[in-house]
């Protein structure tokens, strides 16, 4: 659907005027529907042109947001319209929308790339956070008269989602390493990442065959090899508060924090939190506000990047996120 390296250099741009990829007149939806196919099926007019098949007169049905209102609890909530007409008529309407598809696929695909070279360059003491609001869950009575039914109860969930390297992993020179277990390789004052591939040595002073994040493989002694070992701990805070806003978010984040200093004994020198873009309870004044105040009460770098939910940025951000490091 777009021009050629419109995702290339972490920016989305077409060849034709440096626009929005996909709404310039060389790509996007548009060359291959209204620009294209359509011109071949329905005449100016709308009527389908001879020996074009009445297939494309079948009617469906579909919905698409049409705008928002304030519900009695003071919350924005999103209207769907139902829509009905020919298909003709459906992909006249997705063009309308689809070039904001194109653009979300594009901030997923460099944010799962950042994920994941963060999580293969990160070392031990480098904690990572994915922290996102749950949509609220409906507290259901087992028993209740029909009435009751329409006035259920909800509470919201906060989720945080923990992990770091363990050193005392790390740190092992020996110990038996099995098939798809991740690693880093330091060999002749450089370090790479890689995984244990199937015909490896078994022993604790074998050598191990890696493979590297490019397909290269080679044999590699267990004394070179990191272990790459994650702790991973899942928060869930629960309030009956339904606002989702700063200062919910950071009274969890302050517990959880907290649990980490009580219950963690190894190292901790940096923490980089990670969330979606919602301004409501994170991309705020407020939660930068608490960031500032985190570090300064941790005494350690604190970084918080922005984009799609469920996937962390490292320090270089492409330009579909923002990272925020005090």
């Amino acid at each position: 659907m777009l021009c050629k390296g419109a995702y290339g250099d972490h920016k989305m741009c077409c060849i034709d005027n440096g626009g929005p990829a996909g709404k310039c007149k060389k790509c996007g939806f548009a060359k291959y529907w209204s620009a294209g196919l359509r011109l071949q099926l329905v005449t100016p007019g709308g009527d389908l042109r001879r020996g074009v098949h009445p297939v494309w007169l079948t009617t469906m049905q579909w919905s698409k947001y049409q705008s928002s209102k304030e519900n009695a609890a003071g919350e924005r909530e999103d209207l769907h319209a139902d829509c009905s007409g020919s298909i003709v008529d459906f992909l006249d309407e997705l063009e309308k929308v689809y070039h904001k598809y194109t653009y979300h696929r594009y901030i997923l695909k460099h944010t799962r790339e950042s994920n994941l070279q963060f999580e293969r360059n990160c070392t031990p003491g480098m904690k990572k956070d994915d922290v996102d609001w749950a949509e609220n869950y409906t507290m259901k009575e087992a028993r209740a008269i029909q009435s009751e039914y329409w006035s259920q109860k909800q509470t919201s969930l906060f989720i945080c989602i923990s992990k770091v390297l363990l050193l005392s992993s790390w740190v092992a020179t020996t110990g038996i390493l099995k098939e798809g277990d991740e690693v880093t390789v330091e060999q002749d004052g450089e370090s790479h990442w890689g995984v244990v591939v199937p015909g490896s040595g078994s022993g604790e002073t074998d050598e191990y065959r890696i493979e590297d994040e490019h397909g290269e493989k080679d044999w590699v002694p267990r004394k070179s090899l990191r272990a790459r070992v994650w702790f991973t701990v899942a928060f869930v805070g629960v309030t009956g508060d339904r606002k989702h806003d700063s200062y919910a978010t950071e009274h969890f984040m302050s517990q959880q924090q907290q649990w980490w200093i009580d219950n963690f004994h190894e190292v901790i020198h940096s923490i980089h939190i990670h969330s979606d873009n919602a301004g409501q309870h994170f991309k705020s004044n407020k939660t930068l506000n608490f960031l500032s105040r985190l570090s300064d009460n941790l005494k350690k770098p604190v970084t918080w990047s922005f984009g799609c939910p469920g996937k962390c940025c490292p320090g270089k951000c492409p330009s579909a996120q923002q990272c925020f490091l005090l």
